[in-house]
Parts: C-alpha cells; sequence; structure tokens
C-alpha cells in the first residue's frame, strides 16, 4: 500500500498551467484600450480553464486576487491598468432564476463598486456622501425588477422597463431612457474616480459561467445586456462555451418554433456575432502529459513510470492518449493516486499504462468499467471494437456506437498475417465522447488477465 495523497481542488487559480499568460495580457490590452461600448466572448469547452483564465484576467487589469492565492502563483504582472479600469464579477449561474437576470447584474455592480481598491483609496482621501447619492442610481435601475415576475420574453422586458421609466425616472431626469439612466449614473460613479492622467476610467464587467446557465435565463441576461447595457462606458466579457450559447439561442428566438433546425443555428450564430464583437478560443493545452504530471508530483516513482508509459517508444515523442482539458486531467489525476495508494507501487512503464487505461476508463466511461470490472474477458470485446471498421457489428453495440476513437485500423493486404496499421481519426478535441486511451490497448501483447490487479483496486 502506498500513502493516500490528497485530492486536488478544482478551483480556480491565478497559476497559469496551461500557458495562457500571453493571450491575458493580450485580451487585458484590448479590455483597456478599446473603445466602448464593446462586448467580448472567452469560448472554452467545460472545464478549459474559463474561470481561471478571467480571474488571471481580472487580476492582471486591477490586481485583484483569489482568497487564500498568493500573487507569486500568478505569470502576468498585478494591476497594469488599475488606473484605467474598474472591474465587477457576475457569476450568471447563480441568479438564473432571476426573473430579470440583468437587474442581478446592475446590483453586483452596485454592490462591488465601492469594493475595488481605486474607489475605496479615492473614498478614504474624500469621503462618500456624493458617491453614494450616485451610487443609490443603481438601486433605483435596479427596481425594475420589483414590478412584477416578468414572463420569460424580450419584449416584455422593454415593456415593463418603458411602464417603470414612465412611473419613476420622467420627474427627476431629463431623459425618459433607463438606459440613458443607466449610462449617466455609471458616467459619474467612474467620474468621481478619474483623474487628469487618466479622464477615461471604465467598468469591465466579467461575466462568468454564462454556458452553465438553462437556456431561457442564458437568453434572458443576453436580451438584458443588449436591451440596457449597451453603455458607452462599460465593456463586458462573456466566458462561455460557444456551442452551448448558441443552442440557448436558437431554443428562445422568438418564432422558435416555426424555424428548422439549420436556420436557427444560423440566426443564433448571427444574434451571438452581433452581440460580441470578438470571442477568443482559449488554446487546448499543448501537451496533456505534462499537465497530468504536475498533478502527480507527491507520487515520484509513479511520476517517473507515467512519464515513460506516455512516452512513444519508438520516436520519443508524447502518446496522444489524454483529454486535453484541463479539468478532466485534473480528475484523472485524483483518481489514478487514489487507485495507485491502493496497492502495490507501480514501477514500470508497463504497469504504469495498465493502472491509466483502467483510471481512465473508470473515470469518463462507467459503462464500460463496470462491463470490464465484472468480467476482465470484456478487455476482448474493446480489443475488437478499436480493430473494427465502420461496418463491424461490434461498432454498433450500445456502449460502443455513441464513442468516438482518436485511431482508426487498416491492415496490410500483402502481408500473410493479419498486422494492424494505426492512423490518427482527429476528433474534434474538445468532445467528451472521445475514448482518448485507446492508443494504449493496440499493444498485441496485452491481455485481458493483465488488467485484473487494477480492475480490483477500483472497489477500495
Amino acid at each position: 500500500m502506498n500513502g493516500m495523497t490528497p485530492p486536488i481542488p478544482d478551483h480556480p487559480t491565478l497559476e497559469d498551467c496551461v500557458e495562457r499568460s500571453k493571450l491575458v495580457r493580450h485580451v487585458a490590452q484590448q479590455l483597456a484600450g478599446c473603445r466602448p461600448p464593446q462586448a467580448f466572448g472567452v469560448h472554452g469547452d467545460w472545464g478549459a480553464g474559463k474561470s481561471s483564465f478571467l480571474h488571471q484576467l481580472r487580476y492582471h487589469l486591477t490586481g485583484e486576487g483569489l482568497p487564500g492565492q498568493p500573487d507569486g502563483k500568478a505569470k502576468v504582472a498585478k494591476g497594469n491598468y488599475k488606473h484605467r479600469v474598474v472591474t465587477v464579477w457576475f457569476e450568471a449561474w447563480r441568479y438564473q432564476h432571476e426573473a430579470v437576470p440583468v437587474v442581478a447584474l446592475i446590483q453586483e455592480i452596485r454592490r462591488q463598486f465601492p469594493l475595488a481598491e481605486k474607489v475605496k483609496d479615492k473614498f478614504a482621501k474624500t469621503g462618500e456622501v456624493t458617491f453614494r447619492s450616485v451610487l443609490n442610481g443603481l438601486d433605483d435601475a435596479a427596481k425594475l425588477i420589483g414590478l412584477e415576475a416578468v414572463p420569460f420574453s424580450s419584449k416584455r422586458i422593454q415593456d415593463i422597463g418603458e411602464q417603470w421609466e414612465r412611473d419613476h425616472l420622467a420627474q427627476r431626469l431629463a431623459t425618459d431612457s433607463l438606459q440613458e439612466y443607466l449610462t449617466k449614473v455609471i458616467e459619474q460613479l467612474l467620474k468621481t474616480i478619474s483623474t487628469k492622467s487618466n479622464p477615461n476610467v471604465r467598468l469591465v464587467v466579467l461575466i462568468d459561467d454564462l454556458d452553465r446557465c438553462g437556456s431561457e435565463a442564458a437568453y434572458r441576461l443576453l436580451e438584458g445586456l443588449k436591451i440596457y447595457l449597451n453603455l458607452p462606458n462599460c465593456v463586458f466579457v462573456l466566458g462561455m462555451n460557444q456551442q452551448a450559447v448558441v443552442d440557448a439561442i436558437a431554443q428562445n428566438l422568438p418564432g422558435a418554433r416555426d424555424k428548422n433546425e439549420g436556420e436557427l443555428r444560423l440566426r443564433a450564430e448571427a444574434y451571438l456575432e452581433k452581440l460580441c464583437s470578438v470571442i477568443w478560443r482559449l488554446p487546448l493545452p499543448a501537451s496533456p502529459k505534462k499537465l497530468l504530471l504536475e498533478w502527480i508530483v507527491q507520487a515520484p516513482d509513479l511520476h517517473t513510470a507515467l512519464d515513460k508509459a506516455l512516452t512513444d517508444d519508438t520516436d520519443g515523442s508524447e502518446i496522444r492518449c489524454l483529454p486535453p482539458n484541463p479539468r478532466r486531467l485534473k480528475a484523472l489525476a485524483n483518481l489514478i493516486c487514489r487507485l495507485h495508494a491502493t496497492g502495490e507501487s507501480v514501477s514500470n512503464k508497463n504497469e504504469a499504462r495498465r493502472l491509466l487505461v483502467v483510471a481512465y476508463t473508470y473515470q469518463f466511461h462507467a459503462d464500460l468499467f463496470h462491463r470490464w470490472q465484472y468480467d476482465p474477458d470484456f478487455f476482448n470485446e474493446m480489443r475488437a471494437w478499436l480493430r473494427g471498421g465502420e461496418s463491424d457489428p461490434v461498432k454498433s453495440k450500445p456502449y460502443f456506437k455513441h464513442l468516438m476513437l482518436p485511431i482508426s485500423a487498416t491492415t496490410n493486404p500483402k502481408e500473410p498475417e493479419v498486422q494492424f496499421i494505426w492512423n490518427k481519426a482527429f476528433p474534434d478535441p474538445g468532445a467528451c465522447e472521445v475514448f482518448w486511451i485507446a492508443p494504449l490497448l493496440v499493444d498485441e501483447t496485452l491481455k485481458s488477465t493483465d488488467f485484473i490487479p487494477y480492475l480490483e483496486r477500483g472497489n477500495v
């Protein structure tokens, strides 16, 4: 038995484990230098590290870090634009059950603005009376949500907003537009902290987890941004899985029931494109192997064995058999360490490959693992699936037909004995249906009995 390694938590981090610091600096420069109003997108598949990227971006913009994380972990400079930018963080999914999520966003702006370091420093010296009176203007705007429960309709949102303007704003403002009112309020807030050297301070709102919202909630928030917060002093950054957000828009566009799927998708993509002028795509980890090994440093023997197991014996290159997704790699590292702690130490590459194959299948393909653990000969079924062509009956079995392989097999007809030639298959690297570990199962010397000791570790 080996010592148990505590699991690594899946929290956002300022530490750049996936080499995105250059992109953080580039995006920060664009946010601080663009001409508002602007809305940008940051796309990444689930588990790609969007929240960490947005926190690193905020740290670089204003110096705001994460509780309990030392600044030393960050690989970008702290607060490069703190004299020009005030940031607000908004976790969209927490407010998805609000009738009008954009009002919750306005309330977060009102709550977080006084907490910004730049704002606190300013009013520690000058007092808060004027500032507080301006800040309360955001409360007035947010009262929109208190009128009634709003049915899901962007027109209904706008109708109620116009009614609220007539009831509340006409008597005390020159304008009868809620959007213009919000513009004036935020302009006044930013003006109170501007200086001669930095007269044009802007508000940057970082919206995280938009893709975790239900489709209606996501669409409500986007409609609210479009109707009310297209403001000349604000920049918005939407952290999202673009596919999920486009799907949400398509399901809720007016007249969606009367359109075919292709037309709806084109309209939804055009909607998002109009809202977000630029969408940055987070690059995938260049080396999934390197990232996995970074999380297994507390088990040196296992680390060394896995390093060899993930290296091609012929040319020394990395074997592409791991999901290029930070969250999934972290979960796999935690499981490998747990399974390793339940048995004899893994000390060579062959043992490490078997442990890795079992851990991968356990973590990401439970239906396959249950069959395999119950009957170790299921390994032969998996081998047949890897070798089979598209017309092979094994491919159509319910536990295989929804999966994709990163490699494909062909045979050499000139050889008297069947020899398989393995080729790259190029699946979508972000798809969770890919059975990435397949390249470690093509070794013809492997037998079903080789995996029994590692399958048994799954019982602990």
